[in-house]
């Protein structure tokens, strides 16, 4: 791999317009009343900003917040693992790919998919390129450890814009 390569094996993060116009609050289910292009911020006042280039509405409560992290910590490492384990054996994506595709043949997705926990948004493989998609993960810094896996670029359609935005399944900040 020659060095441009390396920043060419980057997820392109994206918010396409019809996402845009479906971002709520995640708490109150209200419309933003100002999007600066940093912050989101609702009529509450609350604000939400951008994490690791993800819009980032995660929301933090007092009591689950060190079980979260924890947690959280634990799937990082785990998906750290996952990526490297994917650039030292060459056949490890195929494998991944020959099991998951037939579930995929036999549940075709259909329209816009909201992918709840989806991360980088591997299942764009069995998709339709034109299918409006959208991946809410809590793991907003997915994307930038998956930069330069040239395995994992090879395999999955990472090079496409991908809508992801922060957030947890219990709030998701759509309309």
């Amino acid at each position: 791999m020659t060095v441009g390569a390396a920043e060419e094996l980057s997820v392109s993060l994206a918010v396409d317009p019809w996402l845009r116009g479906l971002l709520v609050d995640p708490i109150s289910k209200q419309p933003f009343v100002e999007d600066t292009g940093t912050r989101f911020v609702a009529p509450c006042g609350l604000s939400y900003g951008y994490c690791d280039g993800v819009p980032d509405f995660r929301v933090r409560t007092r009591h689950s917040a060190r079980d979260w992290a924890r947690g959280q910590e634990d799937y990082e490492r785990w998906f750290d693992d996952y990526l490297d384990e994917g650039e030292r054996d060459p056949d490890f994506y195929a494998r991944e790919l020959e099991l998951n595709g037939p579930m995929y043949e036999a549940l075709k997705l259909r329209g816009r998919v909201l992918d709840v926990g989806g991360g980088l948004g591997h299942v764009r493989q069995y998709m339709d390129p034109a299918q409006e998609y959208c991946s809410i993960d809590p793991f907003t810094a997915a994307a930038a450890r998956a930069a330069g896996r040239e395995r994992l670029f090879e395999s999955y359609p990472l090079s496409a814009p991908l809508n992801l935005l922060g957030g947890h399944a219990e709030l998701l900040p759509l309309a």
